[in-house]
C-alpha cells in the first residue's frame, strides 16, 4: 500500500514538475531573441563594430587614388628686374631700364608616374580590403567557437537538472521511507549529500552558460547583452570534411593577401623605375624689357648623372623578394595548419563514437539494472548512487566532447579558408 501511495505521489510530482517546466520555458522564452548560428554569423558580419572601422579604412584608402591620379600644379611668376639700390646712380622708375616678367609654368611628367602612383595606390586599397577579409573570419571563427560553447554549456545545465529533479524524487522516496522506519537514516543523509554536490555543479554549470552566452554576444560585436535562446543543437554529428589543399590555398585570406603584397611590391617597383625618369617642365609667358613687350618661354630638365633613384628602386625589388619568401612561409604553416586541425577533428569523431557506443551505452544499461535491482532490494544505495553519478558524469561528456567535436570542425573550415 505504501508503495502505491508513493508511486501515486512520485507520478503526481512527475506531472506537475513538467507542466512547470513547461510554463517557465514558455514565459522565459518569450522575452528571449531566437539565435541560430547562421543568424549569430550574419549579424557579426553585418554591425561589428571593428569590421565598420575597417571599412572605413578602406575608404580612407580609396581617396589615396584620387590624389594619386592628381596632376601637378602649374606655377605662376611675377618677377621684375633691374630695380638700383640706394646710394647708386638714380633710375627713373618709369624708365625703359626695369625688366617685368609674367609667366606660367607646368611640370610634364614622364615614365608614366601618375599612372604608376595610381596602381600603386589601388593595390593598396586592395591589400586593405583583404586585410579586412582577414578579420571578418577571424571574428566569424570566434562567433562560431562561442556559440557552440554556449550551446554546449546549455546542454550541461539540462543534464545536471534532469539529475537534480531524479535525486529530488530519490530524496523524497528516502524520506517516506525513513518516516515509515524502512531504511536507516544513514541512507538519507548519503541521498541528501548527493543531491547537495549535484546543485553546486548545477549552480555553476549555470554561471558558465551565463559567461558563454555573454562571450558570444561580445564576439558579435553587441552593445546590449540582452539575454537569447540558442536554436541549433549539438545532437547532430556532421562528417568531418574533406580537405582540398589546393582549394584552401587559395581561399585562405591571409594567403590571398601575401599575394597582394607581391603585387603592391611591384607596383612600388614600377613607380620607383618611372621616378627614376626625369620630369620636364615647360614655361611660356609675357616680358617687357627696354620699352618692348616680349614673348619667352624655356624648358627645364633635371640632368639624372648622378641619383638614378638606384637606391629606391633596389628596396622596391628587395620588398618583392621578401613579399615572395613570406608567401612560401605561409603556404607552408597553412599546410601544416589544415593537416593538424584535420587530424584533431578525426581524432574527436572517432573517440566521440567510441564513447556513445562504448562507455556512454554501458552506463546507461548499468543505472538501468542499479535501479531496477534497488527497487527489488538485490543492491545498496551506495552502488546506485554510483552508478548514477558515473552516468550523469559521462553525460556531461559527451555533451562536452560533441560541443569540442564541432569547435574543432570551426577550426578546420578556418584553416581551410571557407569559415563564411
Amino acid at each position: 500500500m505504501v508503495k502505491t501511495v508513493l508511486q501515486w505521489v512520485k507520478s503526481r510530482r512527475s506531472v506537475l514538475f513538467f507542466a512547470w517546466s513547461c510554463f517557465s520555458v514558455g514565459v522565459l522564452a518569450h522575452g528571449q531573441q531566437l539565435l541560430t548560428l547562421d543568424d549569430a554569423v550574419r549579424e557579426a558580419l553585418e554591425s561589428h563594430p571593428v569590421l565598420a572601422l575597417e571599412s572605413q579604412r578602406i575608404t580612407s584608402v580609396g581617396a589615396l587614388v584620387q590624389q594619386a591620379g592628381l596632376r601637378p600644379n602649374p606655377r605662376l611668376f611675377i618677377q621684375s628686374e633691374n630695380w638700383n639700390f640706394a646710394g647708386t646712380t638714380h633710375i627713373p622708375v618709369a624708365s625703359t631700364f626695369t625688366d617685368q616678367f609674367l609667366y606660367a609654368s607646368q611640370v610634364l611628367e614622364t615614365g608614366s608616374k601618375r599612372q604608376r602612383r595610381v596602381e600603386l595606390a589601388q593595390e593598396n586599397v586592395r591589400l586593405t580590403q583583404l586585410e579586412r577579409d582577414i578579420l571578418a573570419q577571424q571574428i566569424v571563427s570566434r562567433v562560431k567557437q562561442a556559440y557552440w560553447s554556449a550551446v554546449g554549456a546549455e546542454r550541461i545545465v539540462a543534464l545536471l537538472k534532469q539529475s537534480q529533479q531524479n535525486l529530488l524524487q530519490t530524496i523524497e522516496y528516502h524520506e517516506v521511507q525513513l518516516r515509515e522506519g524502512a531504511i536507516a537514516e544513514g541512507d538519507v543523509v548519503r541521498v541528501r549529500l548527493e543531491g547537495d554536490r549535484t546543485n553546486i555543479a548545477l549552480e555553476n554549470a549555470e554561471r558558465d552558460v551565463t559567461s558563454s552566452k555573454l562571450a558570444l554576444l561580445r564576439e558579435m560585436g553587441r552593445e546590449t547583452f540582452a539575454d537569447v535562446r540558442l536554436v541549433d543543437s549539438i545532437d547532430d554529428q556532421p562528417p568531418v570534411p574533406l580537405i582540398d589543399i589546393g582549394q584552401a590555398l587559395e581561399n585562405r585570406p591571409d594567403l590571398r593577401q601575401a599575394r597582394q603584397g607581391i603585387e603592391q611590391a611591384r607596383a612600388g617597383v614600377r613607380l620607383q623605375q618611372s621616378i627614376a625618369k626625369p620630369d620636364v617642365e615647360v614655361l611660356s609667358g609675357y616680358k617687357r624689357t627696354v620699352g618692348f613687350n616680349t614673348f619667352m618661354w624655356g624648358v627645364q630638365v633635371p640632368l639624372p648623372f648622378f641619383n638614378k633613384n638606384q637606391g629606391n628602386i633596389a628596396s622596391a625589388q628587395s620588398d618583392v623578394s621578401v613579399a615572395e619568401s613570406r608567401v612560401r612561409a605561409l603556404e607552408i604553416q597553412v599546410k601544416a595548419e589544415i593537416e593538424a586541425a584535420h587530424r584533431d577533428a578525426e581524432a574527436r569523431r572517432q573517440r566521440l563514437a567510441a564513447l556513445v557506443a562504448g562507455a556512454l551505452a554501458r552506463a546507461d544499461e548499468s543505472v538501468t539494472i542499479a535501479r531496477a535491482a534497488y527497487r527489488e532490494g538485490g543492491t545498496d544505495l551506495l552502488r546506485l548512487l554510483e552508478a548514477e553519478r558515473i552516468y550523469i558524469e559521462l553525460e556531461v561528456l559527451n555533451a562536452r566532447m560533441r560541443m569540442e567535436y564541432r569547435q574543432s570542425l570551426v577550426t578546420l573550415e578556418t584553416a581551410l579558408g571557407v569559415g563564411r
